[in-house]
């Protein structure tokens, strides 16, 4: 009886994963050949029943990195638009979100 209980239970629960920095800056720089492995994980995060997970750390990192590619602004937009998608681990979502509106970029965590 025990048995069946738990496996019901398990049943209606959501996997969740943390995604690595490099899988998301594979997806956000389209980095070959792992695009397409880190779009799939991006995928199953946004249409399926497994929740998304990024470290806090991961953003700020992220912003650093990202600079060749994008201006501050767009930054901005882009890692948001991930907070809003994904949990983010490690601080609290709001203090992030105010963060990356701060023009010093060092001041996100």
């Amino acid at each position: 009886m025990m048995l069946s209980w738990l496996l019901i239970g398990k049943k209606n629960m959501v996997n969740r994963i943390l995604i690595d920095t490099n899988v998301l800056l594979d997806y956000l720089l389209t980095r070959k050949p792992f695009y397409e492995e880190a779009k799939k994980v991006m995928l199953t995060c946004t249409e399926g029943n497994t929740k998304g997970c990024i470290a806090a750390h991961s953003i700020s990192n992220m912003f650093f990195i990202l600079r060749k590619d994008y201006d501050a602004k767009e930054r901005r937009e882009i890692l948001s638009g991930l907070c809003t998608i994904f949990d983010i681990e490690g601080i609290d979502k709001n203090k992030l979100l105010s963060g990356l509106r701060n023009e010093d970029y060092r001041k996100i965590i």
